[in-house]
Formats: structure tokens, C-alpha cells, sequence
């Protein structure tokens, strides 16, 4: 059985370290793993999350409707299948697009198999290169800027979209920029995201300047 599992859920299965993974080559996808991906209990923990998602946000859309037909997926290694060609341990990553309220979205979930034993985790909707902890954080520093801008601390941020303006880094070594569009109590912003990556970790810096209300 797949369990839909929350966003606070991440930091505990994967830490930042999926933000690198798109530098790494694709690996070969296992049959098993479309079989896993077609079946009814994989979707339905998927539109589950993708649920819980918009149930989170300010317009509390009560359905959410997905295009399986144009999702993608990746893979990331290492992939471990027991003596039948079954997932033991496994992790990818699922880009479903689809509506809810009339917005369109590109939801994104991480799938992980561990022992055979399957979980789906949401990430935030479009293209971020970032891991679900630096997602987490940059929360954070996402609130700070609308602040700035005159946004009430007591609004709830609700992250709509993510984008890569300058697409996907080339290495895990190579700072990157993103931009979201938040929601806060009504209002919608672009904010401008600065991600530095070290040896100790990842930066990430955002400015009022570059914090913009979305028209």
C-alpha cells in the first residue's frame, strides 16, 4: 500500500541532497517501475498528496484534477530490484500536470521505496532544482521578503509556483537562481531566490528588490 506522506516529512527521508540530482545521468528505468507507476494505489496516494496540497493553500480547492497522460518521471540511482524484477529500493521523482479552481499546475511528488515498502511525498508545484529541505527553508526567507514589502508576518504563505528562470544548474557546485510566486493573504508576489551551494551546505539569499507583486 502507498502512504501519502506530508511536506514536514521530508527532511527526515531525503535531507537537500535531491537538489543535485538532476546533474546526475538518467538511469535506466526498470519495467517494474511503469507497472508500480500505472497502478491504481500509486495514483491514488499521488492525487492524495496533490490534494492535501490544495487543501493547504488559501483557495482550499476541494479537487484537483491530473493529466497522466503528459507526466514525467525521474529516476534516481541507485535502483535495487529483488529476484523477480520487483522495486526493493528505489526513488524518483513525478511531474503530473493539472488543474484545480481553474489554476493550472505541474505538480511534483518524490516516490520511495525502501524494503518494498512504498511512500509518496509532495513537493511544491513547477520546476525548482530544490531538495525538500531547502524547500522547507526557503520558506523562510521567502516570508522575510514579502515582509519587507509590507505583507503582514501573520499571513500564511502559500508557494503557487516554481520557476527556473536560467534553467537547471550544470553541477551540484554551481549557485543557481529560482523564482516562486507566493500568495499572502490575497496578495501575490514574485520572489527572486539565490541559491549558493558549498561544501557546508547551500546559501540562499532573496532581497525586497528583487521581490515584485505577480500582476
Amino acid at each position: 500500500m502507498f502512504i501519502p506522506r506530508p511536506l514536514t516529512v521530508f527532511s527526515i527521508f531525503l535531507g537537500a541532497s535531491l537538489a543535485i540530482a538532476p546533474c546526475i545521468a538518467e538511469p535506466a528505468t526498470p519495467p517494474a517501475l511503469q507497472t508500480v507507476r500505472q497502478s491504481p494505489g500509486y495514483r491514488n496516494a499521488v492525487q492524495t498528496v496533490v490534494q492535501q496540497y490544495e487543501a493547504s493553500l488559501r483557495t482550499h480547492c476541494a479537487t484537483a484534477q491530473l493529466e497522466w497522460d503528459k507526466a514525467q518521471v525521474h529516476l534516481y540511482p541507485p535502483t535495487n530490484l529483488d529476484e523477480k524484477g520487483q522495486l526493493v529500493n528505489a526513488t524518483w521523482h513525478e511531474t503530473v500536470p493539472g488543474s484545480a479552481c481553474g489554476h493550472h499546475r505541474r505538480y511534483n511528488t518524490i516516490t520511495l521505496i525502501r524494503d518494498g515498502k512504498p511512500s509518496v511525498l509532495p513537493l511544491f508545484p513547477g520546476e525548482s532544482n530544490a531538495g525538500p529541505t531547502l524547500q522547507q527553508d526557503s520558506v523562510t526567507y521567502v516570508g522575510s521578503a514579502i515582509v519587507a514589502r509590507g505583507v503582514s508576518s501573520d499571513c500564511h504563505v502559500d508557494i503557487l509556483e516554481t520557476q527556473l528562470p536560467n534553467g537547471r544548474p550544470a553541477n551540484d557546485q554551481t549557485p543557481w537562481n529560482e523564482r516562486w510566486r507566493v500568495d499572502a493573504c490575497g496578495k501575490q508576489f514574485f520572489v527572486t531566490l539565490h541559491y549558493i551551494p558549498d561544501a557546508t551546505g547551500t546559501t540562499i539569499n532573496v532581497s525586497p528588490k528583487e521581490t515584485v507583486p505577480a500582476s
